[in-house]
């Protein structure tokens, strides 16, 4: 009988990341990971592959391998129990972090896209009325994540059809430096359309939503999507007074 991903994902976490603590300290491998592992998770272009490439160097040959061993278990986690922060859980698998924080952050999450949506379209909207609505995290460090997935996984359950369509995740960088990187790469596994850059960035929005990602930002496939595309364009022609 085959384990199960959640045992796999803690097995091969501590495995590969005991490895490369010989090289460097355990919190830069798991900091050097999420940013590689976010290009992994995102629409990869020539410049997040060279980036990938400069956090490998760090490492001895084979490190790509362990990085995709690591990454291959987080995909099967995500696909068999998305409501969960599964890079959180190699966090406290490897004992850089004792506390779950993900049901907390569901049990709030609804509440906080309620105040989102009001805060776009009025007071008295619902859930249910939820359509291309964008949220940008103010700080994914206050629980490495967990809000920005909780979300998520509460628009997947009332838009099971098309939660994708629905909201789009912007991820400035966290004040750790890395948890917009964990956030984004669920997020990106999950389908959703999302963005976060490694550094610094203002978000550019035309429209007041932030749908226009900054030049050198890790977009997710979802970013691309026929939808998303579309809400771009249709913000462009808006600007320029086209309806």
């Amino acid at each position: 009988m085959g384990r199960a991903p959640q045992t796999g994902l803690a097995l091969v976490s501590r495995d590969v990341f005991n490895r490369l603590a010989k090289y460097q300290p355990l919190h830069e491998c798991w900091i050097d990971f999420t940013l590689w592992a976010a290009c992994q998770a995102g629409e990869q272009d020539i410049h997040q592959r060279a980036l990938q490439g400069q956090l490998l160097a760090r490492y001895p040959s084979g490190t790509k391998q362990l990085f995709l061993a690591v990454f291959r278990e987080l995909q099967a986690v995500i696909a068999a129990n998305p409501r969960q922060n599964s890079m959180l859980q190699i966090m406290i698998a490897l004992g850089l972090d004792d506390r779950d924080t993900y049901m907390g952050a569901e049990v709030s999450a609804e509440n906080t896209l309620l105040e989102r949506m009001q805060a776009q379209a009025g007071p008295g909207v619902s859930v249910q009325a939820l359509d291309h609505l964008t949220v940008k995290d103010t700080d994914c460090a206050v629980n490495n994540g967990s809000s920005m997935i909780a979300l998520a996984n509460i628009v997947s359950r009332v838009f099971p059809q098309n939660p994708q369509e629905k909201i789009l995740f912007a991820l400035p960088v966290a004040s750790d430096g890395f948890s917009q990187f964990m956030a984004f790469t669920q997020l990106s596994l999950m389908g959703f359309s999302a963005y976060t850059v490694p550094g610094q960035f203002a978000i550019w929005d035309i429209n007041g939503d932030a749908t226009f990602a900054p030049r050198n930002a890790i977009c997710s496939p979802g970013f691309f999507s026929d939808y998303w595309n579309d809400a771009r364009l249709e913000a462009i022609l808006s600007a320029n007074g086209i309806e």
